[in-house]
């Protein structure tokens, strides 16, 4: 959406919070492989999905796929990904390639987590850090939210 609002000239939000975001369709980073057994899923559903979402555009297009996207422009990025997941490293890539054009963009990784940490908050330590983590992130960029 970030990118879609720049692009259209329109204003973007403040900061924009991913969590676990899916930014490389083809799934072609090697954490989506390396990560198969620690992560939900298979890695096949995850290209099944994305030929849905991405109907005739190729899967590496980036209007499907933002990783492969000019990200000069960008609002400030929060990006929080589980080290265990398969979407791990187009996460810390996307962070990379902002920092390079000048976006402000900050990585907060989950160790050992899968998919959507904050998800398990009630479940694991560190999940429930990534939560406080994601909390403070957001406190320091929306008005009237608390950690």
């Amino acid at each position: 959406m970030q990118l879609a609002l720049r692009d259209a000239g329109r204003p973007q939000a403040a900061c924009a919070v991913l969590i676990s975001p899916w930014l490389d369709l083809s799934a072609s980073r090697p954490s989506c492989r390396a990560n198969d057994a620690y992560d939900y899923g298979q890695t096949s559903f995850l290209l099944e999905h994305a030929r849905v979402v991405a109907r005739d555009l190729p899967l590496d297009d980036p209007r499907v796929s933002p990783l492969f996207a000019n990200l000069s422009g960008l609002a400030p990025l929060f990006v929080q990904v589980g080290s265990a997941e398969r979407l791990f490293d187009e996460s810390r890539e996307l962070v990379h390639r902002a920092r390079q054009v000048g976006v402000l963009a900050e990585l907060d990784i989950a160790a050992g987590m899968p998919h959507d940490p904050p998800l398990l908050a009630d479940y694991h330590p560190e999940a429930e850090r990534a939560l406080q983590r994601l909390a403070t992130a957001l406190s320091r960029t929306a008005p009237g939210v608390s950690a």
